[in-house]
């Protein structure tokens, strides 16, 4: 049995070390070099996340192919987690400039309502807005190019528990990530992601 249990970082890390869950799915920016933010915990990618650009619709840049994040610079923004807020920060400042930011939050279709009201403009995970209605909006690729990676944790041990081995495999295989060698031996367990 599956279930979800929702928790930012650091939260569900703690959760994962407490033993109150088996795996958690996290981010990270591999630009910002933060791949080491999980020491003792088992790593296993799951997918790339490409981030976009979100222009209200009428905006100069909304029908362009792409739009480079210096040409935003006098635009108002809208940024989301405080980890989200500084890997924008960092990359509009090896642009030139630091983004002004108007509004925060880290709730998805608040910020598409934000953006589909001309409020500013914002730099969102391309998998967010497969969920989300996205009216009076444009997404338009950005340069230059910035992804996450998503990956699951878990407990070393945990690995070798059958149940957490095969949720693992198939977080990787429906996320696109490379096949990795998880034991598939010993112990029940319950995986538990969040």
């Amino acid at each position: 049995r599956v279930s979800l249990t929702e928790a930012e970082p650091p939260r569900s890390v703690e959760l994962l070390r407490a033993g109150a869950c088996d795996i958690a799915l996290a981010f990270h920016y591999p630009a910002a070099g933060d791949e080491e933010a999980w020491p003792g915990l088992e790593v296993r990618p799951v997918r790339a996340d490409r981030l976009v650009g979100l222009l209200p619709a009428g905006h100069p840049h909304a029908d362009a192919e792409e739009v480079a994040l210096w040409e935003l610079a006098d635009d108002p923004w809208i940024a989301g987690c405080p980890r989200c807020r500084e890997q924008l920060e960092r990359v509009c400042a090896a642009e030139g400039f630091a983004p002004r930011v108007d509004f925060a939050t880290d709730d998805y279709p608040a910020v598409v309502g934000l953006v589909g009201a001309g409020l500013g403009v914002a730099v969102l995970p391309e998998l967010a807005l497969e969920s989300v209605r996205h009216d009076g909006t444009r997404v338009v690729p950005v340069t230059p190019p910035t992804r996450r990676e998503i990956v699951a944790l878990t407990l070393p041990g945990l690995v070798r528990v059958p149940a957490v081995a095969a949720l693992l495999r198939a977080l990787a295989e429906d996320g696109g990530a490379p096949p990795s060698g998880g034991a598939d031996t010993a112990g029940p367990g319950t995986p538990t992601g969040e």
